[in-house]
């Protein structure tokens, strides 16, 4: 099961629980969003220069796979091809 599959249907049951399982569905959906991977940003960096890339939700510089200080799953496809 993807991600995306596991939001659909937690908020589907989004409507029938209490607050504690509301919360509890945030908590989860906003977990789960993390593990969707987002292409990370590039641009300027005083410390890397130009070529510097930064997580696309809380800006860190220099994130690897997961970002070290939001958790976020980052996407490098694009980044790791190389034209031969």
């Amino acid at each position: 099961m993807t991600p995306g599959n596991a939001m659909k249907i937690l908020k589907g049951l989004y409507p029938d629980l209490s607050r504690a399982g509301k919360a509890a569905i945030d908590a989860a959906v906003e977990a789960l969003e993390k593990q969707i991977p987002k292409k990370p940003d590039g641009g300027y960096d005083i410390f890397y220069g130009e070529d510097a890339r930064f997580c696309p939700v809380c800006g860190d510089p220099r994130p690897d796979t997961y970002c070290g200080t939001c958790g976020q799953r980052l996407d490098w496809s694009d980044e790791n091809e190389t034209n031969d």
